[in-house]
């Protein structure tokens, strides 16, 4: 059984990262919040009618 998580019609992907932290205080043991956000980009150019049924769904 072939079950693909995720086609893509594109040869090349480009993934984008961003990791953000902060502490709350300056000492050696202190909480901290950490955001990390991720997206790929893909050089296959989407149609609108393509994007309009994705959005209606």
């Amino acid at each position: 059984m072939d079950i693909s998580l995720d086609e893509r019609d594109s040869k090349v992907s480009i993934p984008l990262f961003a990791d953000f932290r902060g502490t709350f205080t300056k000492r050696k043991f202190a909480p901290f919040v950490d955001l990390k956000l991720g997206y790929f980009v893909t050089t296959t150019m989407v149609s609108m009618e393509t994007y309009q049924q994705v959005v209606e769904c």
